[in-house]
């Protein structure tokens, strides 16, 4: 399935306009293109927080793909979304996928779509303080983070070795337990 691609006006993009606010987490600007989210398969298989998804052997997605299934609350009629992320590629078009969130009303057959990104987390000055969940959004009641706010995919490479920082210095963690057995 070819993800959907829009190409943002000229006219739109001089003037400043910004359909960022317009869009939801899952949704990128790259290249004044934007992506849409894609159904890439469907539930084949839950234990605990393994996700298994059944896709198009030719539209796999890749590791590290951020993907999510859109369920119903029974009770509240509510449709939220649970994330997952590609762990592992197995055979016959399945992907193994870790859950991110609590899997509940997730069942067999429930489609999947791909955000075609990572997990980004916000980055910078405005999250200095702040408490995110594994999704980089915030969690400790603050203001929302500014649209402007760069965000990076949680999987990149470590910096050379040369531009590290060695030190035998004591890192305090200011959480008693962790700073006991380090």
């Amino acid at each position: 399935m070819p993800s959907i691609q829009v190409k943002l006006p000229k006219a739109a993009i001089k003037r400043g306009i910004h359909m960022r606010m317009a869009l939801s987490y899952e949704e990128e600007i790259l290249d004044q293109r934007l992506i849409l989210p894609t159904e890439c398969g469907k539930v084949l298989r839950i234990n605990g927080t393994i996700v298994d998804v059944q896709c198009e052997p030719i539209n796999l997605p890749t590791i590290y793909t951020l993907l999510y299934a859109l369920v119903v609350n029974e009770k509240t009629k509510k449709e939220h979304k649970i994330h997952v992320e590609v762990a592992q590629h197995l055979s016959d078009g399945i992907i193994r996928c870790v859950a991110l969130e609590p899997l509940t009303f997730v069942s067999r057959g429930i489609p999947v779509f791909t955000t075609h990104n990572t997990i980004k987390a916000p980055v910078g000055k405005n999250v200095l303080g702040r408490i995110f969940d594994v999704l980089g959004r915030p969690i400790d009641e603050g203001p929302e983070v500014p649209a402007n706010t760069p965000r990076y995919s949680i999987h990149q490479s470590p910096p050379e070795l040369t531009k590290q920082r060695i030190s035998s210095d004591l890192l305090e963690t200011g959480i008693k337990i962790i700073d006991l057995i380090c």
